[in-house]
């Protein structure tokens, strides 16, 4: 029978992301991009340039959700880490104070179900990748942890 090899690394390799935490980063991805990209007539409507915004944004999100199933080394990680945690920074930001440009600057947008699910995805992957891009796959003891 052959040895299992989850959680074992052999001598000078790196240690590998868990499937289960790749494969739950990338969804959230592929799920906050497929949104953003679904909502991109409604936005063009309003303002051109949000519907650009939300374009980049979907297809960010879909090139690293590929990105990470690849390739998840910590930078790649690191890199979702960011770009979702802005968004939700932004995300926040434009339901309490309003939008900083465009047609109805400083007028607060509304929380719909839709922009909080994908807001939801993208605090999955802020959070998970924060954790995984810290040394939460290699093994080691989390320091007050068990």
């Amino acid at each position: 029978m052959p040895e299992h090899s989850v959680g074992r690394i052999e001598a000078g390799a790196a240690p590998s992301v868990p499937r289960p935490a790749v494969a739950s980063l990338a969804s959230a991805s592929a799920g906050a991009a497929a949104i953003h990209v679904a909502v991109i007539p409604e936005h063009v409507e309003e303002w051109w340039a949000f519907g650009l915004f939300f374009l980049a944004t979907g297809v960010a999100q879909l090139v690293w959700a590929v990105m990470v199933v690849r390739s998840p080394s910590r930078f790649v990680i690191s890199l979702g880490v960011l770009g979702n945690a802005a968004i939700v920074v932004l995300w926040i930001v434009t339901r309490t104070v309003g939008t900083l440009v465009g047609p109805e600057p400083h007028t607060p947008e509304q929380v719909g179900l839709t922009d909080a699910v994908a807001t939801a995805f993208e605090l999955v992957i802020a959070v998970t990748g924060a954790w995984l891009a810290a040394d939460g796959w290699t093994g080691r003891r989390v320091a007050g942890r068990s």
